[in-house]
């Protein structure tokens, strides 16, 4: 399961740090991402090349084992030697004593994203390739002594040229005669992927088996959409790793070639003595598992996949549209959109209307069901703001003048609504005729508020409303979050009501009735006067 993280104790900091130069030499351009121990920012050398920062997180700023396992990162994912293990560059300490760690930026996304994208069930060739490759990398780690302890779907990256990595040794350990480091309190390695002996927490059982079972789990939930165990908890799965055999694949997806079966079997069995022995004899048997469901070598398979993501990534980010015929243009229009309204004719970027074919909504049954009655909050009510929480989506409605301090007030609220959205969530920002902020406070403030969640945020749609509305405002805010358009998972575009932006979010993280969110909004604003004093209210 994803670790959870909360922003209210680190989100002031790593914001902080957007825009500012580290070692007087790499400018920190925006957040990727947020783990359990770390978050990553995307940042600029002072020569121009791009490079990820990996910082451990400031809650673990005491805590001198988490210290020790950070920074022994680089020298395990240098040690394994392969082009598929992340390097890192250079390790150091920032001025407050935390420490960091300088790797390459890499451009695509991770395995587990692309799974949430093929509904939770990759093809079966897509799922051959990934395994081909990760396992080639294992095979080099085992050789030179590592193990990752950590092998799930997000620390498996599709490059955009169709090359796989293998992500985050953080937690991997030496098996020739290293102790490893120990963390008190911490229990290493993912619940969903953790096989028994790490789930048991004996350490000196952890070997190559041990990474082959995690590839085993991985491969399972891939191909089915579920985890190797069922369980409604982190703590219900550590324990079901710890105690219980694994289900077999066959039993969940029966029509499955029932080599490849034997072969996922294998590596989850419960005795390490009855797994793969080595990444190495699991790669080829895989292999020969593969090529006979598929019908051509994992070396055809895997040009055959890599053609297809270069195809994908020229063409630019997928969209969950099944007509199929929609595609991205850069003016943020689509072919057969009508003109921007004429009251905002001076934007940078054309304002979408309402096209007719996103009048009934287009709703993923399955997505939906999961998003199932999420809550439907006030989040902060005041200073001539107020933002919410709808389903999977959260909103802010600025009504006076939009000032820094003001904006801080709104932000940990609505980051802890995108956090906590395991399959992402969208930002509607609603801009109302009285609100006069300076362009530049504007632009600054929407993008600080969308780079600190990476991509954990799907979409975001802005509302300008109100006949004559000034266009600086809109050019400002929709300059502004064009630049967020390197995130490939992330679309922009602009309304001119709520009404009509509700349907195409919903194209992305669903909303099981626009109507209603319409009306909640409403309520909402009916809150919000102009001069009221800042609270914060109770759910509803």
């Amino acid at each position: 399961m994803p670790a959870q993280f909360s922003p209210r104790s680190a989100s002031a900091l790593a914001l902080s740090r957007v825009g500012s130069t580290l070692k007087q030499k790499y400018r920190i351009d925006g957040i990727i991402g947020v783990g359990g121990t770390s978050i990553v920012y995307a940042a600029t050398h002072r020569n121009g090349h791009r490079v990820a920062i990996k910082f451990l997180l400031e809650s673990f700023a005491g805590d001198a084992g988490m210290h020790r396992l950070f920074s022994r990162e680089a020298y395990l994912a240098n040690q394994v030697e392969h082009p598929g293990a992340v390097p890192v560059l250079d390790d150091d300490v920032d001025d407050q004593g935390c420490p960091f760690l300088i790797m390459p930026l890499l451009e695509g996304e991770t395995v587990r994203v692309r799974w949430e994208r093929a509904q939770r069930r990759m093809p079966l060739a897509e799922v051959g390739m990934v395994t081909d490759a990760a396992l080639e990398v294992l095979v080099s780690a085992h050789v030179n002594g590592v193990v990752h302890r950590d092998i799930k779907p997000d620390n498996l990256f599709l490059t955009t040229a169709g090359n796989v990595r293998v992500l985050d040794f953080g937690i991997a350990r030496l098996f020739d005669g290293d102790a490893s480091v120990s963390v008190t309190g911490l229990t290493v390695g993912t619940p969903a992927f953790m096989p028994p002996e790490q789930a048991l927490g004996e350490r000196s059982s952890i070997g190559p088996h041990s990474d082959c079972w995690a590839m085993g789990a991985t491969i399972f939930t891939l191909l089915s959409g579920e985890y190797v165990h069922r369980a409604d908890t982190a703590g219900a799965l550590l324990a079901a790793a710890a105690t219980r055999n694994a289900r077999s694949l066959g039993e969940v997806m029966p029509d499955l070639p029932p080599p490849l079966v034997r072969c996922v079997d294998k590596a989850l069995a419960f005795d390490a003595a009855d797994r793969w022995p080595s990444a190495r004899e699991m790669r080829a048997a895989f292999g020969a598992a593969f090529e006979e469901a598929l019908g051509e070598p994992a070396s055809a398979v895997a040009t055959r996949v890599r053609a297809v993501l270069l195809s994908q990534s020229s063409r630019g980010p997928e969209k969950p549209d099944p007509s199929g015929a929609e595609t991205e243009t850069p003016r943020h229009r689509r072919p057969n959109e009508p003109p921007p309204d004429a009251a905002m004719r001076g934007a940078e970027w054309p304002l979408a209307t309402t096209p007719a074919r996103l009048e009934q909504p287009w709703v993923d049954s399955a997505r939906a069901a999961r998003v199932g009655a999420a809550s439907r909050r006030i989040l902060h009510c005041g200073d001539g703001i107020v933002t919410g929480q709808f389903e999977s989506s959260c909103f802010i409605i600025w009504r006076d003048a939009v000032t820094r301090s003001t904006f801080e007030r709104q932000r940990a609220s609505l980051a802890e609504v995108v956090l906590n959205q395991t399959e992402g969530a969208s930002f509607l920002c609603i801009i109302e005729p009285t609100c006069q902020p300076p362009d530049e406070e504007l632009r600054r403030a929407s993008v600080e508020m969308v780079e600190s969640h990476g991509d954990r945020l799907r979409c975001v749609a802005v509302v300008v409303e109100g006949e004559g509305f000034r266009a600086a405002i809109a050019r400002a805010v929709i300059s502004a979050m064009s630049l967020l358009r390197r995130h490939r998972t992330l679309s922009v575009a602009a309304f001119s009501s709520v009404r009509a932006a509700l349907p195409w979010m919903n194209r992305f993280t669903p909303i099981s009735s626009v109507g209603d969110g319409v009306g909640f909004i409403e309520e909402a604003r009916s809150r919000l006067e102009p001069h009221v004093e800042t609270s914060v209210h109770p759910d509803r």
